[in-house]
């Protein structure tokens, strides 16, 4: 079995410059949980979902959400990807894939 038989098709991709208010849309829209993030071409980090809700105000959405709180959303990607990701190509086997883990 192969990368490809099981990988996600659809491939949605950010900017290093894109605000986490952006990143957060596209999190809401999708049913994503990480967005690879390039510069071109070339793939130069990942971020999750989990990286977003670190980095943004718990307190966004919310009647207790202050100006303080609004401004984690401007932050940019760059400032909260994991850079160097390890990738593999989609013919790779599954069991080599789960080797570069």
């Amino acid at each position: 079995m192969t990368v490809e038989s099981i990988m996600t098709k659809e491939i949605v991709t950010v900017d290093m410059d894109d605000s986490l208010d952006k990143i957060r849309g596209i999190f809401e829209q999708h049913r994503f949980h990480h967005l690879l993030v390039v510069s071109g071409r070339r793939l130069m980090g990942v971020i999750s979902d989990r990286d977003l809700l670190k980095a943004i105000s718990p307190y966004i959405g919310t009647l207790s959400e202050t100006a303080h709180d609004a401004v984690t959303l401007k932050k940019r990607v760059h400032q909260i990807m994991t850079r160097k990701p390890i990738s593999i190509t989609k013919e790779a086997s599954i069991q080599v894939a789960a080797e570069e883990i």
